[in-house]
């Protein structure tokens, strides 16, 4: 879990980001203007599954935001540093494990990583990017907003640390559904749509991720029953051209990245 939340808060260099991690997926996620209002907004994106988690900062901890996490029950805290006073807040839950990642921060990502599988090891390169900029197509009618490409920007982070099949429904500020490790992409979607508004946010300001292409328009159909703005996923499914109807149909604008995450 502290491995899946170092991994996701690099993606936040040069911002003011808290990310929170149970069972090596996302549940919660934000950056604001400041650490405590990040905190406070990756908390709300999922309280309940925030409980036992892993919290992971971009910034140092200061006391304001110490004094959030209080006594709230988090196993691991990983931060480029932390006030003394902050510090001392933190301390006085037992069994939390507090880590300063300052140094593991500034190295430089892998360009291949390995995994022990049955028979040998599996050597393969490293998902070191999020999207490349100038292979991004919109492929439907309307084209995304700058506050839209924007969130497409924020989720894909996100949604690149997730369990396959993954969506990850968010604003351009803060993660508000997460759906994860499905079998099948309608079930991912319908989760964290769920999530979201049992959480009480509005999904009409809200855009989507999907880890890999979307294979048929029933998610489509499903985000625009609570109309979701934008869209952002790989595609190359035999389906697209259904897909991008679905999108026109209702509005939704939608880009192609043409990059798979597909976390395993």
């Amino acid at each position: 879990d502290a491995d899946s939340a170092l991994g996701l808060i690099r993606e936040f260099e040069g911002e003011t980001a808290t990310v929170i991690i149970k069972h090596t997926n996302p549940c919660g996620g934000a950056i604001g203007k400041t650490l405590m209002e990040s905190y406070e907004k990756a908390f709300q994106s999922d309280p309940g599954s925030a409980f036992g988690s892993v919290i992971a900062f971009s910034k140092p901890v200061d006391l304001e935001t110490a004094k959030a996490i209080g006594s709230r029950f988090v196993d691991v805290i990983l931060a480029p540093g932390y006030d003394d006073d902050a510090l001392l807040i933190l301390k006085q839950k037992t069994n939390r494990r507090i880590l300063d990642i300052t140094h593991l921060l500034a190295m430089s990502a892998p360009k291949f990583v390995s995994r022990h599988v049955w028979g040998g090891i599996l050597y393969q390169e490293y998902d070191g990017i999020i999207y490349d900029e100038k292979r991004l197509k919109c492929v439907t009618k309307r084209k995304p907003s700058a506050y839209e490409l924007s969130a497409l920007r924020f989720a894909v982070k996100f949604v690149k640390h997730t369990k396959s099949n993954a969506l990850v429904f968010s604003t351009d500020k803060q993660v508000v559904g997460v759906g994860a490790g499905q079998m099948s992409r309608i079930d991912s979607c319908r989760i964290g749509m769920q999530k979201a508004k049992m959480d009480g946010f509005d999904l009409s300001k809200s855009v989507m991720a999907s880890d890999a292409f979307i294979p048929f328009p029933d998610v489509i159909e499903e985000i625009a029953k609570e109309k979701v703005k934008a869209v952002l996923q790989p595609g190359g499914s035999l389906n697209d051209n259904d897909v991008i109807s679905a999108c026109d149909k209702h509005g939704i604008a939608m880009l192609f990245s043409g990059i798979r995450h597909f976390r395993h």
